[in-house]
């Protein structure tokens, strides 16, 4: 059984076999249609990795490491005061969790 859908269209010129000759790296798998080398050089392009600058990475750590030295990426943590817990109180949290599961439990038998 096919599992193409409908009448053959012009732009079905990319099917799984090329998809995948074409993601695992192939240059160029189907030398027919001048389309999968575009995609083939489109792909090579977008996972090449990106050229460093050494001036601007060593900037970035010693910025880093600077703002590390001063504290200044030390997280302070707040408690949360009961004005901002929006949750239930503990004691009925589990109640009401008891209650859904005894209702469930009824209406499930």
């Amino acid at each position: 059984m096919s599992d193409k859908r409908g009448p053959a269209r012009s732009d079905d010129w990319l099917d799984a076999a090329i998809a995948e000759r074409l993601l695992r790296g192939a240059t160029d798998p189907d030398p027919a249609d001048k389309r999968t080398a575009v995609l083939a050089g489109l792909l090579a392009a977008a996972s090449a990795p990106a050229a460093l600058d050494p001036v601007r990475e060593e900037a970035a750590v010693a910025a880093f490491r600077s703002a590390r030295d001063e504290g200044a990426l030390a997280a302070g943590v707040r408690r949360r005061s009961r004005a901002d817990d929006w949750r239930r109180p503990r004691g009925l949290r589990h109640v009401a969790r008891s209650a859904k599961a005894v209702t469930g439990v009824l209406f499930a038998t």
